[in-house]
């Protein structure tokens, strides 16, 4: 470019100077044209894994009601919908419009015969029980009540604020004589109050937290 602009200025003075015009110039070669700049070719998002499916170790239990499912090791006694039905009251030609009217339904029921770990699921009617929880604290609060009216010989802890099956739920650690723990779950759902309870010696800690570790929302 600097070449250019000193033949340019060399044959403007030799106009200028009455001389003849400077001989022609070769011009210099254009510059080969710059590359093409692209925008960068995205890289393509990794597909998500899927969600694992739960470990199956044991049998697995079911509600629909209370929208969960559990999993309870494979040598426990599993209560069937007869002596469910028998807990609230009912034969087992009770029908839901039965169902609806007792103050506590259950829905699942499995102990360990030999050890003493057990696990239920019950549904607590609040329009029926005359409840008026509106949080699962004060669901707790009820529970706690009705237990004391049971029997002396709970002992609780204060109430503290857990999740479970996806659920913002409430937990109400009792104590049952000086053996026995028992930890009440409870949360709110379609008017209804679910609480799960698990009861256990204390050598039976370590198998009902994989039970309770199991508890998952039903798809």
């Amino acid at each position: 470019m600097k070449r250019a602009c000193c033949v340019l200025c060399a044959a403007v003075c030799a106009v200028l100077a009455g001389c003849g015009p400077a001989s022609p110039q070769t011009s210099p070669p254009p510059a080969a044209p710059s590359a093409v700049s692209r925008a960068p070719v995205p890289t393509p998002s990794p597909t998500p894994s899927p969600t694992p499916a739960p470990e199956r170790w044991g049998i697995v239990l079911k509600s629909e009601l209370a929208g969960l499912e559990m999993q309870v090791p494979a040598e426990w006694e599993v209560a069937g919908r007869e002596e469910l039905l028998s807990m609230a009251g009912l034969d087992a030609s009770a029908g839901e419009e039965e169902l609806a009217g007792v103050p506590m339904r259950y829905e699942i029921l499995a102990h360990d015969t030999q050890a003493g770990g057990e696990v239920m699921v019950a549904i607590i009617n609040l329009e029926v029980t005359g409840s008026t929880a509106a949080t699962p604290q004060q669901a707790a609060e009820s529970w706690q009540s009705w237990l004391e009216a049971e029997s002396p010989d709970y002992t609780f802890s204060p109430i503290v604020e857990v999740t479970l099956a996806g659920h913002d739920a409430a937990l109400l650690p009792t104590r049952v004589g000086q053996a026995i723990q028992m930890d009440n779950y409870l949360w709110l759902q379609d008017g209804a109050a679910v609480c799960v309870t698990m009861s256990y010696p204390d050598a039976q800690a370590s198998v009902v937290a994989r039970v309770l570790n199991s508890i998952r929302e039903l798809e």
